[in-house]
């Protein structure tokens, strides 16, 4: 799971030229991340894609939380 993790972000980040200042949580870097309902490194491989987004933030904001109503 770390390497698809790290794939996922840190990859991502590097894919786009952005790894100076996106893909890990760091002074300095975006902090854009999201919070899941269940622990991705522990949780059995079937429940996996059951995982739900509970918060989203973007720049350190939060744009996104579970329930919230979409003006």
């Amino acid at each position: 799971m770390a390497r698809r993790l790290y794939a996922y972000t840190q990859g991502s980040a590097y894919a786009e030229f952005a790894e100076a200042h996106k893909g890990k949580l760091a002074p300095g870097y975006d902090a854009d991340f999201i919070l899941v309902d269940r622990d991705l490194f522990t949780a059995p491989a079937a429940e996996i894609l059951k995982t739900r987004v509970l918060e989203t933030f973007v720049a350190g904001q939060q744009v996104y939380a579970a329930g919230m109503k979409i003006r």
